[in-house]
């Protein structure tokens, strides 16, 4: 399930049915000083470039809650937007968690939950070089 997901990460057709919205080919690849940004700003603004604007204002919408999840403690629904797949922790993952639906993920802990909420593969990944040299060199998920 993971190789699958991992996999669905790079096909245009199953990240567009999961309403992403991108302009870049995909896999999309940042260099390794990308996980060094340490301000939200920063981080936001390296997104907007890459042509993702559109996709984090997709992702900071959030809807009320239909039904009796609202009085107990869940009254938004938030979207998922891209998600950043590091090889080790960096400053990122503190600087990235103020953008509203972008996560940062270590390799170590890449799982199927993340790459596929709700079961629904094909999530907007944005991968680091280092974490794809990692990917390739390590029999992780053997």
């Amino acid at each position: 399930a993971i190789r699958s997901a991992i996999t669905a990460t790079g096909n245009s057709e199953f990240v567009s049915k999961r309403n992403h919205v991108f302009e870049e080919k995909l896999p999309i690849v940042m260099d390794n000083c990308f996980s060094k940004l340490k301000k939200a700003k920063d981080v936001r603004t390296a997104l907007v470039a890459i042509g993702l604007e559109a996709e984090l204002a997709r992702a900071s919408k959030k809807k009320v809650r239909a039904g009796v999840g609202k009085t107990r403690g869940r009254k938004y629904r938030t979207r998922k937007g891209p998600i950043i797949i590091v090889a080790e922790t960096s400053e990122i993952s503190k600087s990235a968690k103020n953008i509203a639906g972008v996560d940062v993920v270590q390799l170590k802990d890449l799982n199927v939950f993340v790459l596929a909420p709700g079961g629904q593969a094909g999530r907007l990944a944005i991968w680091t070089v280092d974490a794809i040299k990692k990917l390739g060199d390590e029999k992780l998920y053997t």
